[in-house]
């Protein structure tokens, strides 16, 4: 059986919700249109992998063992706000990571390269760590002045995240939205 999955950086309680009260102000100013992420969903992806069959979770698990299980625990800024794509109506609103992209982009690379041994196409685009905040629903028309938002709050610092694990996730999708269950917990370091 295939489930969908994919490979992500958890956040801090303390992160979420500083996330979740800045998305209840958003909400105000953009009425009609997105679909906002829970705020025990929200992460930082660093692969999605998609369907895959059930029977290899415990390889992947090992894969992700040995390429990342010495890789030292590392923290990262989360400020700001942008869309996806960067012109025209957005698809996706997003915070931003200001610090370690290098790093996130690494680790992001590697298990690029390692998953494909499971069938994971590679990414076709480059990676842009980013921590998804709302999502438009399809064909509806957003309502609000996205834009004058995004400019006031271009800085808005969320805080600091300490990376201490890499998890991999099941995805279900739910009509409420998505339901992420851990299938494997990795510690850094």
């Amino acid at each position: 059986m295939k489930i969908r999955t994919f490979i992500a950086i958890p956040l801090d309680q303390e992160i979420k919700e500083k996330i979740t009260q800045f998305q209840e102000e958003l909400k105000k100013e953009i009425v009609k249109g997105i679909k906002w992420v829970e705020a025990e969903s929200l992460h930082l992806t660093l692969k999605f992998l998609g369907d895959v069959e059930e029977s290899q979770i415990d390889s992947i698990s090992q894969a992700m063992n040995l390429l990342l299980d010495k890789h030292p625990v590392f923290s990262f800024k989360i400020s700001g706000l942008g869309i996806f794509p960067p012109h025209g109506l957005p698809n996706v609103i997003w915070a931003g990571i200001t610090t370690a992209k290098d790093t996130l982009r690494s680790l992001s690379h590697s298990l690029d390269q390692e998953m494909q041994k499971f069938g994971v196409p590679l990414e076709g685009k480059e990676f842009s760590p980013h921590i998804t905040l709302g999502r438009a629903k399809k064909g509806a028309e957003i309502q609000g002045d996205y834009q004058k938002i995004l400019a006031e709050h271009s800085a808005l610092p969320f805080g600091e995240q300490q990376v201490k694990s890499i998890i991999l996730f099941k995805s279900d999708l739910q009509p409420k939205g998505p339901v992420y269950t851990p299938l494997y917990n990795l510690s850094l370091g």
